[in-house]
């Protein structure tokens, strides 16, 4: 909705069907235009680079590692620009937030690694983040970046 809001076109997606329902029924609401999607993280029923960016925010943590694996696969083949994944660095998996394991910033520069582009790691305010870069005239690589 910020997206939105900032003038740029937005796709929301969420496996869970009543998720997407209650995004459809808020969104005329707001005022907001984001389309909606209900879709798998690991199966994106979108266009090979048909988005400029793809948002992973606090979702890596809540699938298993083959799944988390599949859905990075995924937003790298959707995107165009980017890919910007956000994960909770905890010591232990929090099950009520949803979250299936920990992640750590190694874990991020692997991931990274995995898929063969340029890509970032960042911490911030308990946060990991990996930014790839999809851009094919970016030439930088991959580095772990200080907190």
């Amino acid at each position: 909705m910020l997206l939105a809001e900032r003038g740029y076109d937005a796709i929301a997606s969420d496996v869970a069907e009543r998720t997407v329902e209650l995004l459809d029924s808020v969104l005329p609401r707001l005022g907001r235009p984001v389309r909606t999607l209900r879709a798998d993280a690991g199966r994106l029923p979108l266009p090979d680079r048909s988005v400029d960016t793809v948002h992973a925010i606090h979702l890596l943590e809540q699938l298993d590692p083959a799944h988390g694996r599949r859905a990075l696969l995924e937003a790298v083949r959707v995107a165009r620009r980017r890919v910007v994944v956000a994960v909770a660095l905890l010591d232990e998996a929090d099950e009520a937030a949803g979250q299936l394991r920990t992640v750590t910033p190694s874990d991020l520069q692997a991931w990274g690694c995995s898929t063969g582009r340029p890509f970032d790691v960042h911490q911030h305010a308990g946060d990991g983040w990996l930014v790839v870069d999809l851009d094919e005239d970016r030439a930088h690589v991959g580095r772990l970046s200080p907190s």
